[in-house]
């Protein structure tokens, strides 16, 4: 068996690359010493992924489950000298096609590109089937043509596709259909008239099919705004909200997480269409079907390993008294930051949480999404992007409410065996250079509140005292919180921006406080704590939560910090 043979045998895979079936053939069968040597050079190859990052394509592989950059020549001369005594007119198209445009992006060879847009080429004239192969080919055929500026090949692309839907005879799938008109029109090849005119006339909702028929929506509404024509969008948005709701009617009582997508589609269109009235009405009926939604979600349980149960916390509890019991606590705080969680994060990840694989929302009692956590790629760890970020917030806010459980049966000890007042924890608050004494009776008693239990009122003071203290810190030990506009103006920075100030201005251990604030007070994804507060999104259960315990455990290590225990006036 020569080389072709044993290549062409296999069905190539035209998805993810990184499982071409070729990188495990066995060159056993291979006769020709030259051929067993090519074979091993094309299994490297295929073992290779194209990515694209900052607009420029690049190569990299797999290692360690994670994407690593390969760095240019990765492959020598006398690879290349032996694959050049191949005949990749023996190979499938498409797989030529890949090799050779690997061989560009290594090694910047302009023939290797045009040889790569010949065999791209050659495997969308021959597809006869027209499968989804078509749409990953003519993506990479176009995006390497406009990469080495061959205009004329890039027109030769856009023919073919134009030819496999406006003059086959065939009946293409309706996703590819609508994907290469999609491509045509945002490459101009094709006016978004003739493209709306297309699917008017050789495109029809297809049953229930909720799925192509909100992409057909989807295109004709970006084709519409494309064109600026008012009473056209109007039109698509009457038709998809009408089609929404009707699904809706006819969708099962217990299905909520669809009866949910349908009605929030509808609304969407029908305030779009100004049509505020029918997006009211249908708002009523969202608000039950989202508060069932949450009533019927079942309750998956993940087992967390400790190294501390609470029965040896209880023996440690009797063993000390009230002052000592507070500062045992502090003993569950962690100096966390941004790279320590990243690295939890990472952790996390390769134990197979879902939200590391698909997108995860994440839903307020009310049943609403109030954010959606996306999975993370290997690119997100080396640029530390937003979404990273949202992961690291969401890692801190669960550490928080597994450190707080731990906190808040320590907490609840102290309620339940000792006799304490206000002036209790003075201890913390009188010589404390953070707290101002205009201020030290408010914390006296919001500390007394919530250990005794009067949660609501407690916890919603000291958040919003909070922002003070924090404004006092930065004031006194780093100068102005506030700016000043060219009018004279006066202007407060944000909590946000004095956390940020104060982040970077301290030393480490506080740095890892204030940021652990900034993430449970601040940020959506891992607690919103303050701004939840202030909007009054809370509700009187939240403050049992683990992370309002956490909360309150890093206001006392804040105060201990900063407080002196050896006043000569006491």
């Amino acid at each position: 068996m020569n080389i072709y043979e044993l290549i062409n045998q296999v069905k190539l895979n035209t998805g993810n690359l990184r499982y071409w079936p070729i990188v495990n053939l066995k060159d056993v069968e291979l006769e020709n010493i030259g051929e067993k040597k090519a074979l091993k050079i094309l299994q490297k190859i295929c073992g290779l992924l194209i990515i694209e990052e900052n607009k420029k394509r690049k190569l990299n592989i797999f290692l360690d489950e994670s994407l690593v950059r390969v760095n240019n020549c990765f492959l020598v001369k006398s690879d290349l000298e032996c694959l050049e005594k191949l005949n990749f007119d023996n190979f499938l198209p498409y797989f030529s096609a890949y090799i050779w445009e690997c061989i560009w992006l290594d090694q910047r060879d302009y023939k290797a590109a045009d040889k790569a847009l010949d065999y791209y080429l050659i495997h969308l004239e021959r597809e006869i089937n027209f499968d989804e192969s078509v749409l990953e080919v003519s993506t990479y055929a176009i995006a390497l043509a406009k990469e080495i500026n061959n205009r004329k090949k890039l027109n030769t692309i856009f023919k073919i596709l134009h030819n496999i839907i406006f003059h086959n005879e065939n009946n293409t799938s309706i996703y590819i259909t609508l994907s290469i008109l999609d491509i045509l029109s945002a490459e101009h090849f094709i006016s978004y008239y003739e493209a709306l005119e297309f699917l008017n006339n050789n495109v029809s909702i297809r049953g229930e099919n909720e799925h192509i028929n909100e992409k057909i929506f989807i295109l004709k509404r970006k084709w519409a705004n494309k064109l600026g024509d008012s009473n056209l969008i109007i039109s698509i948005e009457k038709d998809y909200a009408e089609y929404f709701e009707k699904l809706f009617n006819f969708i099962p009582d217990k299905d909520y997480f669809k009866q949910e997508r349908f009605l929030i589609n509808a609304i969407d269109s029908y305030t779009r269409c100004k049509n505020q009235k029918k997006a009211n009405e249908l708002k009523q009926k969202l608000i039950p079907v989202q508060i069932n939604k949450v009533n019927n979600m079942k309750i998956i349980e993940i087992s967390i390993d400790s190294n501390i149960s609470l029965n040896t916390i209880e023996e440690d509890l009797k063993k000390i008294n009230f002052i000592e019991i507070i500062f045992y606590s502090l003993k569950f705080i962690k100096y966390l930051d941004f790279d320590i969680v990243k690295n939890m994060v990472k952790d996390c990840k390769s134990s197979g949480f879902i939200s590391d694989t698909f997108p995860c929302s994440i839903i307020n009692d009310r049943g609403q999404s109030t954010d959606i956590l996306m999975p993370l790629m290997s690119s997100d760890y080396e640029n530390n992007s937003t979404n990273l970020r949202n992961h690291v917030d969401h890692m801190v806010m669960r550490y928080a409410d597994v450190a707080g459980c731990y906190l808040k049966h320590i907490y609840s000890y102290i309620k339940d065996t000792f006799i304490f007042s206000e002036y209790s924890f003075d201890f913390l608050i009188r010589h404390n250079e953070i707290v101002p004494a205009t201020r030290n009776k408010i914390f006296r008693n919001v500390l007394f509140l919530i250990f005794q239990g009067e949660l609501c009122t407690g916890y919603q003071v000291l958040v919003l005292q909070l922002e003070n203290l924090f404004r006092y810190i930065a004031q006194e030990q780093y100068g102005l919180t506030y700016k000043i506009d060219k009018d004279g103006r006066t202007e407060e920075y944000t909590l946000w921006d004095i956390l940020n100030y104060l982040i970077k201005n301290s030393e480490d251990n506080n740095k890892s406080i204030f940021w652990q604030f900034q993430c449970l007070l601040c940020q959506s994804l891992g607690g919103n704590i303050r701004n939840n507060i202030a909007h009054g999104l809370v509700e009187e259960y939240d403050f049992e939560t683990g992370r309002y315990c956490y909360l309150l455990c890093l206001v006392i290590l804040l105060l201990v910090r900063y407080a002196d225990f050896y006043n000569e006036n006491d």
